[in-house]
């Protein structure tokens, strides 16, 4: 059975441990490593783009099938999205015999090698970059905050290492439509027996609530162990990763509007 485990590069590693564990945002490469029995297989990929995670969101089998009008029938696979971004963030892997290791047992990953690679350990080791959650961390103040100074906090736990703190400021009305319009697209599919509906996240929609609504980030840094602060706002708001924007995202949606419904 394999077993996802995200390791960063020793230069991330090294800079985040100078910083108190700080989870680096602007990483250029992260490491998946699999572990099969006594096996270690490791694959090393460059940064996704936005695109190439816009793309991958539009991969995902997302689709609901009402059997009746008690019984829904969910569908959802990403197994053939996140083989398709293996292919395109890959650079090398080891701990396979490939024949081109190099002296640390490390091959390039080329046209020739990358469909020898399991498509199972493919779609595991995207998990393993993609190992994040979140959760809103409620205010302990026991003052009323007024409209305007309420901010909500979302907490990413990354990797099972790294916790990360997100704080929003309340969003404007069109701000909050915006993202409840465009959120989610929706479709039915015609000429289906029941009712049949595909769904698939617009990441450009959570990103654009996102960069509007950020007031701060804590428990992260970039590049040199710049740590937030006003003036770099915009480097951190660009650094934060599309999946994780959506996740986050996701998460205030459902807590900020089961306030508004109180």
């Amino acid at each position: 059975m394999l077993t996802p485990e995200m390791q960063l590069s020793a230069e991330e590693s090294t800079i985040e441990g100078e910083r108190g564990g700080l989870y680096r945002l602007d990483y250029e490469t992260c490491e998946a490593e699999l572990h099969a029995g006594k096996k270690s297989l490791s694959h090393v990929f460059r940064r996704p783009t936005f695109e190439d995670l816009h793309a991958r969101a539009q991969k995902i089998i997302n689709e609901e099938i009402n059997q009746s009008s008690s019984e829904t029938e969910p569908i959802y696979d990403d197994a053939a999205a996140n083989v398709w971004l293996y292919d395109r963030l890959i650079q090398r892997v080891r701990g396979y015999r490939t024949g081109s290791e190099d002296a640390n047992g490390w091959s390039n990953v080329g046209p020739e090698l990358l469909p020898l690679i399991p498509v199972a350990h493919k779609q595991k080791a995207i998990s393993g970059i993609y190992q994040v959650t979140a959760e809103v961390i409620e205010d302990d103040d026991t003052l009323f905050a007024i409209v305007g100074a309420m901010e909500t906090c979302i907490e990413t736990t990354v990797v099972d290492q790294f916790k990360v703190r997100h704080y929003f400021q309340q969003p404007t009305e069109q701000q909050w439509s915006a993202l409840q319009k465009k959120q989610v697209q929706t479709r039915q599919i015609r000429g289906a027996s029941k009712q049949h509906y595909k769904y698939s996240v617009n990441l450009a929609a959570a990103r654009d609530f996102y960069d509007g609504c950020l007031v701060r980030i804590e428990g992260a840094c970039l590049d040199g162990g710049k740590t937030f602060e006003p003036g770099l706002r915009a480097e951190f708001v660009n650094a934060v990763d599309a999946v994780h924007k959506q996740l986050i995202v996701q998460k205030f949606s459902d807590y900020y509007g089961a306030k508004l419904r109180e």
